[in-house]
């Protein structure tokens, strides 16, 4: 269990799980239902840490998603292909709700009015965050602002921004250098870190991890070249027409290459 924004992190439970996958929250007893679909059991804890307790033992067969409402627990079997339920405090009123041929029920969620609670305003709405707001644990009311992981916060900790030095796919066409955040939230998204002079044929890339330095062979000019990803400048290396492969090594400053002559 963990605050939203990410702190008071707490193991509930550690011991006795096999493969718990479905995870339910009963808002209304504060407690944590969860399923192992290895042990066949569906089990119960205060959220608190206390009262563990054994709600079906081995009665389902292949426990996936799971949710919670009033007094019944809901589920879908992989191994049955059915969706079920029974009584959330003894597992008796075992039922089948849902089983057609060619279905198999994956995840599940319930839809009610009385789940729809009104609780006090989210510390969030009209935050000044630019991407992602997180509000920080009752009875406070503030938040903290956060970025996708490939942008970084500016000095007033509100807006996000560009960081050449974040982690990045980078990719390159015969005369262009492109860097690339598939890990990012999102639309993913691609911007030109520059491109190379004629007579252009680029061939190979090394990245740097320890500054923002690019290597990069252009064939057609029958060089190495150096990228600063920060400031887009590019200047020569080494020059000849051996270089194939290349590979930087930040731990000697050393460029290793293949030569395409031997």
């Amino acid at each position: 269990m963990v605050a939203m924004d990410g702190s008071n992190k707490k193991d509930l439970v550690s011991e006795g799980l096999v493969w718990p996958n479905g995870l339910a929250v009963d808002e209304i007893l504060d407690r944590v239902y969860w399923s192992d679909a290895k042990k066949d059991t569906i089990e119960s804890i205060h959220m608190d840490g206390s009262g563990r307790m054994v709600i079906l033992d081995t009665v389902a067969k292949h426990p996936f998603s799971m949710a919670v409402f009033e007094d019944s627990l809901y589920w879908s079997d992989w191994e049955m292909q059915e969706i079920v339920s029974c009584n959330k405090f003894n597992g008796k009123d075992f039922k089948t709700l849902v089983k057609e041929a060619g279905i198999r029920p994956m995840g599940i969620t319930l839809a009610h009015p009385l789940l729809i609670q009104s609780g006090p305003p989210s510390p969030c709405v009209d935050s000044p965050c630019s991407h992602v707001c997180l509000p920080k644990p009752l009875p406070s009311t503030e938040f903290t602002c956060a970025c996708p992981s490939h942008l970084v916060l500016d000095s007033a900790g509100t807006v996000c921004e560009d960081s050449s030095l974040s982690s990045a796919l980078l990719l390159s066409t015969s005369t262009h250098i492109y860097s690339l955040h598939p890990q990012a939230i999102g639309l993913t998204s691609h911007q030109a870190m520059g491109s190379i002079p004629s007579p252009g044929l680029l061939t190979s890339l090394a990245a740097n991890s320890v500054d923002s330095m690019v290597y990069f062979v252009n064939r057609g000019a029958e060089q190495i070249l150096v990228m600063d990803r920060e400031t887009g400048t590019v200047n020569p290396v080494m020059y000849g027409d051996q270089f194939g492969a290349i590979s930087y090594d930040p731990f000697s400053n050393n460029l290793f290459w293949v030569d395409v002559h031997k």
